[in-house]
């Protein structure tokens, strides 16, 4: 019997030592040079160009409070929007844990034709952040696009290492990333369900 429980409690440490060792996994980008993380043929038979792009105006107009803020270039088959992802950071300071909230740029590009349409989403880099002053020192402002989430592609070698600087930031590209996929399924139900809603995304330019 004793021996029985010494080995459940072995397989349970390692099981639960295994899962401590997860390390999550980055999708690879299709461009990474030009930072296009993906993109997706949506093809809806029976639609013009016309109405492609105006169900997607539609799509945006219910996704974001404001479409105007988000809404850099239109024309006659393309619309550009460049809208502000939220993503958590956490890593250990000074053996503190550091938990904050970083503002990200996407650009999305809508390209539209008779019977489909493409959605393709790039990595658009950093949002402005003020500096901030705390026990631990300053910290200066961060301008807009002085990096990009893009870079951090090295996972880390292992799961402790996500708590520190690269790998924390490594795991907040997989965070990212997932935004990214519901964004770009939202836009997949929204052009094939054009009168189904999407909750409203703060537009905090």
């Amino acid at each position: 019997m004793k021996n029985l429980m010494i080995i459940a409690f072995l397989l349970v440490s390692f099981v639960t030592l295994s899962q401590d060792e997860v390390i999550p996994q980055l999708k690879p980008y299709e461009d990474l040079e030009s930072k296009l993380y993906t993109s997706k043929v949506i093809e809806i038979s029976g639609k013009s160009q016309k109405e492609l792009l105006n169900t997607f105006k539609n799509w945006a107009g219910t996704t974001f409070v404001n479409l105007r803020e988000v809404m850099v270039s239109e024309t006659d088959n393309q619309i550009v929007l460049v809208y502000i992802e939220k993503v958590p950071v956490s890593m250990k300071v000074l053996l503190t844990n550091f938990n904050d909230v970083w503002s990200l740029y996407v650009r999305l590009v809508a390209e539209f034709k008779d019977g489909k349409m493409r959605v393709s989403l790039y990595d658009d880099g950093n949002v402005f952040k003020p500096g901030t002053y705390s026990q631990y020192g300053n910290v200066p402002a961060t301008q807009a696009r002085s990096f990009y989430i893009s870079s951090f592609q090295t996972p880390p070698k292992t799961a402790k290492e996500l708590t520190k600087r690269t790998g924390a930031w490594y795991l907040t590209h997989t965070k990212w990333q997932e935004k990214c996929d519901l964004t770009i399924a939202s836009v997949d139900n929204g052009m094939k369900n054009p009168t189904a809603t999407s909750p409203k995304r703060k537009d905090d330019f």
